[in-house]
């Protein structure tokens, strides 16, 4: 069973946080919803 990670922040500009957190954890998040995003990983780095 692989482990997850869930996070949550307030961000000003989401386009661009998306885009470095896309990259940051290497993936696109999970969920989206109108102005949030969740990135949710699983499994080890």
């Amino acid at each position: 069973m692989g482990s997850k990670v869930h996070v949550h922040m307030q961000v000003s500009d989401l386009t661009k946080s998306r885009a470095f957190y896309e990259r940051f954890f290497g993936g696109a998040p999970v969920k989206m919803k109108p102005a949030t995003s969740s990135s949710c990983r699983t499994g080890r780095p």
